[in-house]
């Protein structure tokens, strides 16, 4: 939580573009959200036992029903993890495309500011 709260005071490091600043902050966040989903899924495994264990009831229902909530609790963490990444990972994409695609129709040449500047430098 404290990592989540003091990230957005961070600031970019000097050879650092906002791109990569941008990727290292959403990196940061899945990651924050990845151990945080994980460690909640242990703590609520071990103590779905004792909850269970506290309504006395027969061995196999027990098993029954802490096989059923331990699986429907994996499928929950592991689709959100899954479907985070995913969504992570397309906006990436469509990102990268975007970027090519504006450089395609700007002639091909990524460093057409930077030769303009260089150019009227020289003037």
């Amino acid at each position: 939580m404290w990592d989540a709260l003091f990230m957005g005071f961070r600031s970019m490091g000097r050879n650092e573009s906002t791109g990569e600043y941008v990727l290292k902050m959403l990196m940061n966040i899945m990651m924050n959200f990845t151990v945080g989903l994980c460690m909640c899924f242990v703590i609520f495994v071990l103590s779905l036992w004792s909850l269970i264990k506290s309504y006395q009831p027969d061995t196999l229902t027990a098993v029954a029903f802490f096989i059923c909530a331990f699986c429907g609790a994996f499928a929950t963490v592991t689709s959100f993890i899954v479907g985070m990444f995913g969504v992570a990972g397309g906006g990436v994409f469509a990102v990268a495309k975007m970027a090519e695609t504006a450089q395609i129709q700007n002639g091909g040449n990524g460093d057409n500011m930077r030769n303009r500047r260089q150019h009227l430098h020289y003037q």
